[in-house]
């Protein structure tokens, strides 16, 4: 919807500098047209998933200097870089998350190669890429920052010899003194109030009763946003990563700082002060998205592939020739159960594959467009259909109202439904309500148009991940049976067959009609 709002705006100046995003999509794509763009669409968001691609395969590269084991990591972000059952590939190309991850991930490429070649100049450059994710979105700002403060930190940690050289000595006074500087940060910069959230936060003292309040970490557990991000997968890198770290002096220095970027956003939402600091910064529901900064589909393959190698060279020496086919068919095993529907395996291959019909993305909407545009606009001037139809009719012009408030089946309650959500409503004032005919009439005059969308879709991916409702595009199923029957009443309505899924009623006369509104908030109309 933002790539619509300004991919008609002429001049730049009247674009707020934090949505320039969206008008550099709204550009690329010209005047937006979910129908005849479609095409248009499809390859800008290839081209974006192309560039993401091949930023996984440069930071790869970076560390293993092998292409066939970079593109190999490259592939494994496409199975299982997301989050419940979605791709990032596939949810993210129109917005300004994907924009401000690339900035992310050339900051990391920039910070990595300061670390190993030693040159003062990289970490300059990553200021412009940090300042705009700032702007753009924070939650790239955020994870730069952890990257930058805890890197360089935990590196000289675990190599202590690394302090003697005067490069590393800059690097860790500049972290601890960012540490010091958070808590001046939340008070002169903070985005909102840090508040307890039992549904996503866990409150550690009452576990531990000598712990402050404030102290909580995100919820862990099957169900939780962690868990549907990770995966069994994710968990299965965190320990390989573990084991690397725990191993580390039989691997180069290079790997300990992957393993330990891949570890980071983990340690940080463990850590009740750094979540305590993120809480003034972000909603701690989206605390799970700070795991996309931990490049976790990276450093499995690639660790695997030490391992492997490591465990040849050392027992089985007469197998190393064929160590790129043993990882081969190990990672072709793993690439195979990404295609799993389900959350506890952590693949997105399912997602990145399938297809979406034209019912659930708009174009189903496409032939009712030119009929419509040749119609006269009704009295009201604007057309009422349900909040689907409504979306995509809107985007090309179209004055339409979602008036499912008239006629929703969904809305439809027993009694102890409407005591709960309307308790000024007594069994009494229920039962008479539930008798009542309400009337449209302010919206029931001569020419008032309803189209009605007949369409029956179910979305398999929404039913799966439960992110949204799975009908929200089954309009068939919207509409209360009490408002067809007053629509198709001869005496009052017009009935026209646009499309073979589409019709059109429209009143005849200026009338007071009885329809069944169906919930008791709204009144006579």
């Amino acid at each position: 919807m933002n790539v619509s709002r300004f991919s008609s705006v002429e001049t730049l100046n009247k674009i707020p500098f934090n949505f320039f995003p969206y008008y550099f999509i709204g550009i690329l794509l010209g005047k937006v047209n979910f129908a005849t763009h479609y095409s248009n669409i499809n390859i800008f968001s290839a081209l974006f998933c192309v560039t993401l691609f091949f930023l996984f395969y440069r930071i790869a590269f970076l560390f293993t200097k092998n292409i066939f084991l970079s593109l190999l990591c490259a592939i494994f972000s496409l199975c299982f870089f997301g989050t419940n059952i979605f791709s990032f590939y596939r949810y993210y190309p129109f917005s300004k998350t994907f924009f401000t991850y690339f900035a992310y991930l050339e900051f990391t490429i920039l910070f990595v190669s300061a670390i190993e070649l030693k040159q003062k100049i990289f970490p300059i450059l990553c200021i412009p890429l940090f300042l705009y994710c700032i702007i753009n979105h924070l939650q790239e700002a955020l994870l730069i920052y952890i990257q930058a403060i805890l890197l360089p930190m935990i590196i000289v940690l675990l190599n202590r010899s690394l302090l003697q050289q005067t490069f590393f000595k800059i690097l860790t006074l500049f972290s601890i003194f960012n540490v010091l500087l958070s808590p001046l940060m939340i008070f002169f910069l903070k985005k909102k109030n840090f508040c307890f959230d039992p549904q996503n936060l866990l409150c550690l003292n009452t576990i531990l009763p000598w712990l402050p309040s404030w102290a909580m970490i995100p919820n862990i557990h099957f169900s939780s946003p962690v868990m549907k991000t990770l995966g069994a997968f994710g968990i299965a890198s965190i320990g390989l990563t573990l084991v690397t770290i725990l191993f580390k002096k039989y691997f180069e220095q290079k790997y300990l700082i992957l393993a330990i970027i891949s570890l980071v956003p983990f340690l940080i939402i463990l850590c009740p002060p750094a979540v305590y600091f993120l809480g003034h910064f972000m909603d701690c529901y989206l605390f799970y998205r700070l795991l996309y900064g931990s490049l976790y589909w990276i450093t499995f393959p690639l660790f695997l592939f030490l391992w492997t190698a490591f465990i040849l060279k050392k027992f089985l020496p007469s197998f190393q020739r064929k160590q790129n086919f043993i990882i081969l068919v190990l990672s072709l095993l793993f690439i195979i159960v990404s295609f799993a529907k389900t959350t506890p395996i952590g693949g997105r291959s399912y997602m990145l594959t399938k297809k979406i019909p034209p019912e659930g993305d708009g174009r189903s909407v496409t032939p009712l467009i030119p009929i419509l545009k040749q119609q006269p606009l009704p009295t009201r001037k604007i057309y009422i259909s349900d909040g689907y139809t409504e979306f995509f009719l809107s985007l090309h012009g179209i004055p339409v109202s979602a008036g499912e408030r008239f006629f929703n089946n969904g809305i439809v309650a027993n009694e102890d439904y409407l005591e709960s959500t309307f308790p000024v409503w007594n069994k009494k004032h229920v039962k008479t309500l539930r008798s009542l005919h309400f009337h449209l009439s302010s919206y029931v005059t001569k020419n008032n148009k309803f189209i009605v969308n007949g369409q029956s879709y179910k979305s398999r991916i929404g039913e799966i991940s439960g992110h949204w409702n799975p009908n929200s595009a089954n309009t068939k199923s919207i509409y209360a049976k009490n408002f067809l029957s007053s629509v198709a009443d001869k005496k009052y309505f017009d009935k026209e067959e646009l499309t073979p899924i589409f019709t059109l009623y429209i009143s005849k006369d200026f009338i007071s009609h009885p329809f069944h509104c169906s919930h008791p908030s709204y009144g006579h109309y």
